[in-house]
C-alpha cells in the first residue's frame, strides 16, 4: 500500500506505508532526550566517554552507555577503543552522524523561536505531581 506525500511544493513521493514516512523515520532515530544533545556534543571533534558524561551532566554512565549503543547501531557514531594501559574508548560522528548537523540546528532555531518555558514544563511532565 502507498500513499502519495507532498515533501515540498515541486514534487509528489510514493511512500510504502509498510515503513514510516522518512520524516517519521528520521525522527525516530533521535527519539530521546539525549541523541540530539550527543550528536552535537561530538560535532565538535572525537570525544572520550568521560569528556561526553562530564559535558551532559546529569546523565548517568549507564544511559549514556545505552544511548551510545544505540547511536552506533544507527550507524550515527563510530566507537574507536585505544589500547594501553587501560583500555581508553573515543566517539566521533560518522558521515551519516553528521549529516544530521543541519537538521538539529534547524531543530533547535524552530524550539528557540517556537517553545516557550511553560510549554517546555509540560512538555517534561511526568504526571506524578
Amino acid at each position: 500500500m502507498t500513499q502519495n506525500c507532498k515533501s515540498d511544493s515541486n514534487s509528489n513521493l510514493n511512500i510504502d506505508l509498510k515503513y514510516p514516512c522518512p520524516a517519521v523515520a528520521t525522527l525516530l532515530l533521535l527519539n530521546s532526550k539525549w541523541a540530539p544533545m550527543l550528536i552535537h556534543c561530538l560535532a565538535g571533534g572525537p570525544h572520550l566517554f568521560g569528556q561526553i558524561h562530564r559535558a551532559l551532566n546529569p546523565i548517568s554512565k549507564k544511559v549514556l552507555a545505552q544511548e551510545l549503543k544505540k547511536l552506533e547501531r544507527n550507524s550515527l557514531v563510530d566507537r574507536h577503543e585505544i589500547v594501553g594501559n587501560v583500555i581508553t574508548v573515543k566517539y566521533t560522528l560518522t558521515a551519516r552522524g553528521e549529516s544530521l548537523l543541519p537538521i538539529l540546528e534547524t531543530l533547535f532555531k524552530w524550539g528557540y523561536n517556537n517553545i516557550n518555558h511553560d510549554q517546555l514544563d509540560l512538555l517534561y511532565w511526568d504526571g506524578t505531581g
